[in-house]
């Protein structure tokens, strides 16, 4: 069985992200973040809340290793993580990008059973 430390790093290798990255989404710095993978920190309630926010993470699996490790549903992490990718695009593409999102509600709209 893994400890909630150990729970932390799957969390973060599983999105692909360095200790750095990781630490900016959760809101502390990077050696605190290695200091806690490596059970030398412990994992607050606030990081563990953050963690399952922020990343859909189910906060029973983090907590004490039961269940799955995604939640079954978190819009608010896939709210985040679509304003995070819209952030980095373009004027132009992110114009598109709201059209085809006004065509695709409009389709979805019209095509809705009832």
């Amino acid at each position: 069985m893994s400890t909630i430390n150990e729970r932390v790093k799957v969390v973060r290798k599983h999105f692909k992200m360095n200790q750095a990255e990781f630490a900016a989404k959760i809101y502390v710095n990077s050696g605190f973040l290695s200091a806690l993978e490596h059970g030398n920190k412990r994992v607050t309630e606030r990081v563990r809340k953050l963690i399952s926010v922020t990343f859909g993470i189910n906060e029973e699996w983090l907590r004490d290793g039961t269940g799955e490790m995604i939640a079954d549903e978190n819009p608010d992490y896939e709210i985040q993580e679509i304003v995070e990718l819209y952030k980095q695009l373009s004027p132009y593409f992110k114009n598109y990008f709201r059209r085809q999102l006004k065509d695709i509600m409009e389709y979805e709209r019209l095509n809705r059973k009832e």
